[in-house]
């Protein structure tokens, strides 16, 4: 018998990974969990790092501002 996973059952994994589950998998659900755990992976990291854009504002703010920055 063959289960096929839906998208929704892959991202359900990212979040509450069950014991066992990547071995029901076919090899297309298991590159595209591994796409999944990718942008995954992206969305955390530009959640907890500024980006260029703000680092780039904060440090011209730094050049022009007569203040001395907080430490």
């Amino acid at each position: 018998m063959t289960k096929n996973s839906t998208p929704n059952d892959l991202i359900k994994h990212l979040y509450e990974p069950e014991i066992g589950f990547q071995q029901t998998l076919n090899e297309d659900e298991k590159q595209e969990l591994a796409r999944l755990k990718q942008v995954q992976n992206l969305l955390n990291s530009a959640y907890t790092e500024p980006s260029e854009r703000s680092l780039e504002k904060i440090l011209e703010h730094a050049r022009t501002s007569k203040k001395p920055l907080a430490h």
